[in-house]
């Protein structure tokens, strides 16, 4: 009767005007982002920023925003969202510290090649926008056209750009700010004059230029005239010339004179040249190697302080990536003499980065701290005077699968371990609340963690992946949430591990492997005794992981592989059904979820461009859509996930071609419109995402390692059709309104009609939330 009486008090307010509030498409392009726990995995170069607030990484592609009042990564950016030009770009930070300076290969309007030249500023505090502060170029095919370096002078007046390696596109021109225009000043000359420009560095005073050669170990050294030009004032020549690579400049005036050092490759030599001012040339003061001698050693970025008694040299370089030469970064006390016999540097400090790169190294201007960071991401932030550091990154792996705990209050992530060893794959426990890491699992002998599960109560979670350590197979282990410790080994796999899933009650996990076997394992009084109960094999998945999940009653568990989801009754996985999802063979099923309400089966496929998602209704497990855009995800779906009320789709996976497409995906399942597309703060690839149980969040794991966690544009609690928070007269009316058709916003359950089922869901929830 009390609902009845809601019903009639709802149609005596049908006159009332009412202002509905609908969800239409989204196609922001960056999430609603609450916080991210950042990542860090490749990096070529660094700076601080803003007045030293934020430290920035560079990795040729895009550019990490680190706030170094709490060591937090908050913005990611490609730079092509900052020039507007998808392009090889060299950047530099300007000398105020709050701009960027940006130069790529470009083609004018009668289509002569040379560089576009350009000064940004960002327009807000979140880096979402930046204004263009000065731009120019020139265009006279003269100008470098490979391997762009560049530097600004430090009165900001002056933008030197070069290039050039073995491939050709040598080039070294110079450019002056002249307001918001640049205007090239001249090509500076280069002695042969078909060497390329491998590193460029102004003198503090902006008097000199320096030109380090791509292979023939020149330095070239140009001096300001009065005119505004620069004139090649000397050459010289480190090593033997052929095969030495100039790789940094660094500058220190002292009372004595003006000093500059030299990183070369190979054998780490560093070189000291000191101004002598009546000859007018600058003079061999110094030169040692790297202590290890190592002839492969190479100086990757240098900086002096404490007025040039000491000098920061970061070290190290690869074969292929396998081999690894030097990654060290050193501190040398240069010991300065006017007797040639007595000048020497002393190593005071080293760190090793084994199997590493050490790429930067970058002192704030008091000299009190120091930002290291090196190829594989290992960022860290130093106190000089102690020697001590913080590491700012947390994953250095991409992230490879996640999970929610079952309350939302925690999540756990999974990362790939360096590809030498260096650093073991990983296990991330993040709480919620604090926006931090609470546990860390370190899989010492894993490559990769392929699929990870929270126990029913929260306090344990189950990992597998790639471990090759036991001759028995992939161990598939459990793990304390709380604490990090290990509890058990509950199994074994025999092939990679991919799925993972607890039954509801916890007395049963199941697992799966890429090679499509899948296994029941039984608990036994306690969390430390488990017990195999049944195995299955399906059919390999072309090296791409297996899925799992249960239906929500837990009697059924969802294999998908191939072409093909297979459904077993459980525990005895005995088999109930096979679904062929689809009859192509350029394709593979590489994601599966299962919607709270057990109507729908979501599987996602890889190998194919554009990948689509199915939908399988699971009343006659048919495929009822296709979902799938021309822009929407590339060639891998990495994962999929619906919201608890089985209304929307979350799919997630790479791009294919540039860093504009889309690769963060929701569907309305009911209509199968994309309603929301992310290609800003995904990066090329999201490897893992998932709505959280209560449907309000995403979180989702990127390439760079970072977790990302966003509000859910499309949460409401249940039967809030207008979504203000509060179930009341005007949700009823949008119902009643809407009664017998096919909105999408007032479809609560989300089966294509709005009817007695969408009107009960209001009239149960009516009062909720006001």
């Amino acid at each position: 009767m009390e609902q009845m009486r809601v019903v009639q008090r709802a149609f005596r307010l049908m006159g009332v005007s009412l202002t509905l509030a609908l969800a239409g498409g989204v196609f922001a392009q960056r999430p609603d982002i609450l916080w991210i726990g950042g990542g860090e995995i490749y990096t070529q170069s660094g700076f601080y920023f803003m007045g030293e607030q934020y430290f920035v990484t560079n990795n040729g592609s895009f550019l990490h925003f680190w706030r170094l009042s709490d060591n937090r990564l908050v913005r990611t950016v490609e730079i092509y969202r900052i020039t507007g030009v998808m392009a090889d770009t060299a950047l530099a930070c300007a000398p105020n510290g709050n701009q960027l300076a940006t130069a790529y290969v470009d083609t004018d309007d009668a289509g002569n090649r040379g560089l576009r030249v350009q000064i940004w500023q960002p327009a807000d505090s979140r880096f979402d926008t930046w204004n263009l502060v000065a731009s120019g170029g020139s265009f006279e095919n003269t100008e470098p056209y490979r391997n762009l370096k560049i530097a600004i002078s430090p009165d900001g007046q002056y933008i030197a750009v070069g290039g050039g390696d073995a491939f050709g596109g040598a080039g070294f021109v110079l450019y002056r700010v002249n307001g918001n225009q640049i205007q090239k000043v001249q090509d500076l000359d280069r002695v042969p004059s078909y060497i390329g420009i491998n590193a460029i560095g102004f003198s503090p005073d902006g008097e000199w230029l320096f030109g380090g050669s791509y292979g023939g170990g020149k330095v070239l050294i140009y001096k300001r005239q009065g005119d505004g030009t620069f004139t090649l004032h000397q050459d010289m020549m480190i090593g033997g010339g052929s095969g030495v690579y100039i790789e940094r400049f660094a500058f220190t005036e002292r009372p004595d004179g003006k000093y500059v050092a030299v990183g070369s490759l190979p054998g780490g030599v560093i070189t000291m040249y000191r101004y002598n001012p009546v000859q007018n040339q600058w003079r061999l003061y110094l030169q040692w190697s790297a202590p290890t001698t190592d002839p492969t050693s190479d100086v990757n970025d240098l900086c002096f302080f404490n007025g040039g008694d000491y000098l920061v040299a970061a070290y190290g370089s690869s074969a292929f990536g396998v081999i690894f030469y030097d990654p060290y970064l050193r501190v040398f006390q240069i010991n300065y003499n006017s007797d040639p016999d007595y000048r020497e540097a002393t190593v005071v400090f080293q760190e090793n980065f084994p199997g590493d790169v050490v790429t930067t190294a970058v002192l704030n201007q008091a000299n009190t701290e120091l930002i290291s960071s090196t190829r594989r991401g290992d960022l860290r932030r130093w106190d000089v005077a102690t020697r001590s550091y913080v590491v700012l990154p947390k994953h250095r792996g991409y992230i490879f699968s996640l999970a929610w705990s079952p309350d939302g209050s925690k999540i756990a992530t999974t990362a790939v371990g360096v590809e030498n060893g260096s650093l073991p794959a990983q296990t991330l426990i993040w709480d919620f609340a604090s926006q931090s890491v609470q546990t860390r699992i370190d899989h010492y002998t894993a490559s990769w963690i392929g699929a990870v599960a929270f126990s029913p109560d929260g306090n344990y979670i189950a990992t597998v992946g790639r471990d090759l350590s036991d001759p028995q197979g992939r161990p598939i282990e459990l793990w304390e949430v709380s604490t990090g410790s290990y509890v058990v080994l509950v199994g074994y796999l025999p092939y990679n591990g991919s799925g993972l899933v607890f039954s509801a009650d916890g007395q049963y996990l199941y697992a799966a492997d890429r090679d499509g076997n899948v296994k029941a394992f039984q608990r036994g009084a306690d969390w430390q005794s488990w017990t195999e109960v049944a195995s299955v094999s399906t059919e390999s998945n072309s090296m791409r992981p297996v899925k799992i999940d249960l239906s929500p009653d837990g009697s059924l568990l969802a294999v998908g592989t191939r072409n093909k989801v297979y459904v077993f009754s459980t525990p005895s996985l005995n088999l109930v059904r096979t679904v062929d999802v689809f009859t192509e063979t350029d394709r593979v099923i590489s994601a599966l979820d299962w919607s709270a309400d057990g109507r729908y089966l979501a599987a996602g496929v890889s190998n194919v461009e554009r990948s689509p998602v199915y939908l399988i209704s699971t009343a006659d497990w048919s495929v009822v859509r296709q979902m799938a855009s021309a822009d929407g995800i590339g060639y891998q779906t990495y994962d999929v996930s619906f919201t608890p009320d089985g209304c929307y789709l979350l799919a997630a996976g790479s791009k294919v071609y540039t860093y504009d497409e889309y690769n963060l995906v929701i569907w309305h399942t009911g209509t199968g419109t994309r309603v929301a597309a992310f290609n800003n703060e995904t990066l090329y690839s999201v490897n893992a995402a998932a709505f959280s149980p209560d449907g309000r969040y995403i979180a989702y794991g990127r390439d760079d390692g970072s977790l990302v966690v966003a509000s859910n544009l499309f949460y409401r609690r249940a039967g809030d059709v207008d979504r203000n928070g509060c179930v009341d007269d005007a949700d009823l009316l949008i119902v009643l309104f809407n009664f017998g058709g096919s909105d999408p916003n007032a479809d609560l359950n989300c089966d294509g009609i709005v009817d007695d089922a969408d009107l009960l869901i209001v009239l149960f929830n009516f009062g909720s939330g006001c």
